[in-house]
């Protein structure tokens, strides 16, 4: 066995033992997120639940080792002066967050875990979290191409519902070719003439995003969008490769499209107002968490008001308009 593989091995066998006291939940499907605080409170959060606490304590020593143990695997140290920590684990896919004092009280930890259930606008309509005219909007937005960003706040399901429309793409995708950007891979898309794509260290989204441009994309998709790549992205969608998807944290379908402009001003460009109007289509807004959850806004955008002050949002009804008598 080559070292590497050695050391792999052996890092995967230390992770087991040191995650063993929150094992059961992350063999539970129903869990996405094990959050555990500095007083050692576990705390989760599920798809049918939402968030609550859990019936554990960890002791303080328990979470600095096992923080310690992988900052170890990754070559870092976590001190007094390096007392944050984000990975991503190798073979579980499980993204971690965490911290020591100075930063925090205690040694804290989140754990969020891979989606393990794609779901289809069908479950979600059955769910209760989108009307069937919604689902028969967004069914014929996919088909016709239409750029969709899907927005919401940490936890409300963004991701999984992204999943919920790649899912439904992949049913006519035909031989068009996609590439998925992704700074952790989450998203599931099994069209089969697709290109997976992830960060690193050294190669930023809004980099990939460029990239993508050489590899002859029908569709460009990517995970989510919190940075300068927000420019890149409109001009690539703008520019012969409309069809995509891609998640953004906001607070409402109106504040998604200005949060998408404060994005692609990051790298030093004016606004943007224009180009987001000609080129994004139709904004998800999801709100709550948990069972909770709904699509609050389904919105077309029709680009810009008379004064280009502000963007002019149609948002969709959830039902249709019932008949006179």
């Amino acid at each position: 066995m080559a070292n590497s593989d050695l050391a792999h091995s052996r890092f995967l066998g230390m992770l087991q033992f040191e995650l063993e006291e929150l094992a059961g939940f992350l063999d539970d499907p129903d869990i996405v997120e094990i959050m555990v605080n500095p007083d050692g409170q576990v705390w989760l959060d599920s798809h049918a639940s939402g968030t609550r606490r859990a019936d554990l304590v960890l002791e303080p020593r328990r979470t600095e080792s096992l923080l310690g143990s992988i900052a170890s695997f990754f070559g870092k140290e976590l001190t007094g002066q390096h007392p944050t920590l984000e990975a991503l684990l190798p073979h579980f896919g499980y993204r971690i967050a965490g911290a020591v004092p100075p930063v925090s009280a205690g040694p804290m930890l989140t754990i969020r875990k891979p989606p393990n259930t794609i779901y289809t606008l069908d479950d979600l309509q059955d769910q209760g979290l989108l009307s069937s005219l919604h689902r028969s909007y967004l069914e014929t937005a996919l088909r016709e191409r239409k750029n969709i960003l899907v927005s919401g706040g940490t936890g409300s399901g963004k991701t999984t519902f992204a999943n919920a429309l790649l899912r439904e793409i992949s049913a006519f995708a035909g031989t068009d070719r996609f590439v998925v950007l992704e700074e952790v891979p989450e998203l599931q898309l099994h069209a089969p003439n697709t290109v997976f794509l992830r960060t690193t260290p050294t190669l930023p989204l809004a980099a990939l995003v460029r990239l993508t441009l050489w590899l002859r994309p029908d569709r460009i998709i990517v995970g989510e969008v919190r940075g300068a790549e927000a420019l890149d992205l409109l001009k690539s969608w703008n520019t012969g490769h409309p069809g995509g998807v891609t998640t953004i944290h906001a607070n409402s379908a109106a504040s998604t499209l200005s949060r998408l402009d404060q994005l692609a001003m990051e790298g030093g460009a004016a606004s943007q107002r224009r180009l987001i109007a000609e080129t994004i289509d139709l904004i998800v807004h999801i709100a709550g968490r948990g069972t909770t959850r709904r699509v609050q806004e389904l919105s077309v955008v029709r680009g810009l008001l008379a004064d280009g002050s502000s963007f002019d949002l149609l948002p969709l009804s959830k039902e249709r308009p019932s008949c006179a008598s």
